[in-house]
């Protein structure tokens, strides 16, 4: 088989006060990424969401829209999510991460990526551009995801901007939900943002508080502790 894969993160900053950071990995059959990509522009049309899909600008108006695209997601048998969160107020990068946080965060990529990969398929994996030095350390994170494989999988990573893929939107919305959630500075007082995870949590019928098994192949979710991989 060969996938498509877009993860992104949020709240990955290590001091913006925010206690709760976040990635997650969309997986689309190769061969119906073409179909998932029309169709969600076609939700966008129809609902008249011609903007930028992002979770920090969800809005009211746009309830209907959010709906049917998560029906949309759990509906499709070629689409796969895998999300990860951590806490940041306990972090101890100098013992696991060589004293850097920027480490960490390549980290959560490939707990992001590893369980969901299975051997003999191939992997095209498009990320949201994060700085200059990010070429060189997906480099060296695909050579380790390889490698971990040993060598029976393809896998290429490439940065991209998020505009340019709905597929890296719909990352976002997800993992972004997810780590609203899990957040402790803030009240969740957001109703269009109450409304969008009660509708995630239905489709996934259980809470998106809790671990599933590493084996869930659809709604994958791994709240991360420190110094733990699962």
């Amino acid at each position: 088989m060969e996938y498509k894969v877009f993860f992104d993160e949020t709240c990955h900053l290590e001091f913006d006060g925010i206690n709760i950071m976040g990635g997650g990995a969309i997986f689309c059959e190769k061969e119906k990424f073409t179909e998932a990509t029309r169709y969600i522009k076609y939700l966008k049309y129809k609902y008249n969401a011609f903007h930028e899909l992002k979770w920090t600008k969800v809005s009211p108006s746009g309830i209907e829209f959010y709906k049917a695209l998560i029906d949309y997601f759990f509906e499709s048998d070629f689409l796969r999510f895998r999300a990860i969160t951590s806490d940041k107020t306990v972090f101890d990068h100098k013992t696991y991460n060589d004293g850097s946080h920027d480490n960490f965060y390549y980290k959560l990529m490939y707990l992001a990526f590893e369980p969901m990969q299975e051997v003999n398929n191939n992997y095209y994996v498009y990320t949201d551009y994060k700085d200059s030095n990010g070429a060189e350390q997906l480099r060296i994170l695909e050579q380790y995801l390889v490698s971990k494989k040993h060598h029976n999988i393809i896998l290429n990573f490439q940065m991209i901007r998020s505009h340019e893929a709905v597929l890296l939107q719909l990352a976002d919305f997800l993992i972004g939900a997810i780590v609203y959630k899990k957040r402790e500075d803030i009240e969740h007082r957001s109703e269009i943002k109450n409304k969008i995870y009660d509708h995630i949590e239905q489709k996934h019928g259980r809470s998106l508080l809790l671990n599933t098994s590493r084996e869930e192949s659809k709604f994958n979710i791994f709240h991360h502790q420190a110094g733990y991989g699962r």
